[in-house]
């Protein structure tokens, strides 16, 4: 979860979860709902997005706080440095991520080889989903 220091700036303090009730969040699709180990927390905001690069620029443009894995954030293995990490020492519930592709009696070697390569690097390094 994170924001921008500008954002931040402008903001109401942000100490515990449910000060996200009086926080911009930008959702993702009906994403409402953010949940912290056993609970969860309604949030919203004027923005809701639908796909995880418009979360990441809008948050990136001060728009609120956003949530999402840090290959969302990231470059590289660092954060983006326009943006703070909020409320980290809250236990997020993981993000499940999906592969999806067709499955046909014919799965082209170029896509066996990416599925392949994309679950070794999500075990090795869980932080980039």
């Amino acid at each position: 979860m994170v924001a921008s220091r500008e954002y931040l700036r402008r903001a109401p303090p942000l100490r515990t979860i449910d000060d996200l009730t009086r926080h911009q969040c930008v959702v993702r699709g009906q994403d409402s709902a953010w949940t912290f180990g056993a609970r969860s927390v309604r949030v919203s905001g004027a923005l809701k997005v639908d796909n995880f690069l418009a979360l990441r620029e809008a948050v990136l443009a001060g728009a609120g706080v956003g949530l999402a894995g840090r290959v969302t954030f990231f470059e590289g293995t660092k954060l983006h440095p326009k943006l703070v990490r909020v409320l980290p020492s809250q236990p997020l519930t993981p993000l499940p991520v999906h592969l999806v592709f067709a499955r046909d009696r014919f799965l082209p070697t170029r896509v066996r080889t990416f599925i392949d390569h994309f679950v070794e690097v999500v075990q090795r390094e869980p932080w980039i989903a």
